[in-house]
């Protein structure tokens, strides 16, 4: 790896500064009015350049972070879950996340956890049926609403379906990545967590490890789920630098609905 340069670490340092993601067109403007392209010969090598020696990393297409790359094993808790639903339903699209990858941003370890699996409607049933052989101590609810959720017996673990959407781009089959499953998380999180536990996943989540700019936000548009925990997904997001005018306007949407969070 290169050893980057004084000047390039100054530049990196306040490019971002009080931010962890920043559009790549603002850092080489930023870059062009302090004078730091030299012998780089354009604002997008010089781009290339952070990135080859690790003073930057890719956050999607037109994004950059100085985020580590994501360090916990965040798959292995569903890799189990994901091998068997390729098994059992082998031209059925399905998807998977649970709480239990998440545990590294928990204040307190929950007394339950949560097994979320979307697959398509004609076979839910059968993978509930499956589900309840596999692991016969855990509760299996088929795509319930709010309020028939709060009504049912829970235990320690949980496994909860509902029908998957088209929404995520090449994930079907396999355990959810981060961003999709803070976006997901948004739409589940009022009956399984609060809201200041929301926050701190989120704020670990984007804070602590490298996400896909561009991808999480492309969720967000698409989803267009209305809660009070996307006005604090965006929130965070916004904190730092990361926007679009779709998911704005959104979020305008939403605050007009919700009012300001406490």
């Amino acid at each position: 790896m290169m050893r980057p340069s004084k000047d390039l670490e100054s530049v990196v340092k306040n490019a971002f500064k009080e931010r962890h993601y920043v559009p790549n067109i603002v850092f080489r403007t930023f870059a062009e009015k302090n004078g730091t392209l030299l012998s780089y010969g354009s604002s997008r090598n010089l781009v290339s350049t952070l990135w080859r020696t690790g003073l930057m990393r890719s956050a999607g297409r037109g994004w950059s972070t100085i985020c580590e790359k994501s360090k916990f094993d965040y798959v292995s808790p569903v890799n189990t879950l994901s091998a068997k639903l390729s098994g059992w339903f082998p031209y059925a699209e399905s998807k998977c996340w649970s709480t239990h990858q998440l545990v590294d941003f928990f204040h307190h370890l929950p007394g339950m956890f949560y097994t979320y699996v979307y697959i398509d409607r004609s076979v839910m049933e059968q993978l509930r049926d499956r589900l309840e052989a596999t692991w016969p101590k855990s509760r299996v609810i088929v795509n319930p609403s709010a309020a028939s959720f709060l009504s049912e017996r829970k235990t320690a673990e949980n496994f909860i379906i509902r029908p998957i959407t088209r929404d995520d781009e090449n994930e079907s089959g396999k355990a959810l990545s981060l961003e999709g499953i803070l976006v997901d998380l948004a739409s589940e999180a009022e009956l399984i967590i609060d809201e200041w536990d929301y926050k701190e996943i989120v704020r670990g989540a984007i804070q602590g490890f490298s996400i896909n700019a561009q991808s999480i936000l492309r969720r967000i548009s698409r989803r267009r789920f209305a809660s009070r925990n996307t006005i604090i997904l965006c929130d965070a997001l916004f904190a730092e630098g990361i926007e679009n005018d779709a998911v704005k306007k959104f979020y305008r949407q939403l605050k007009k609905k919700f009012g300001s969070l406490p």
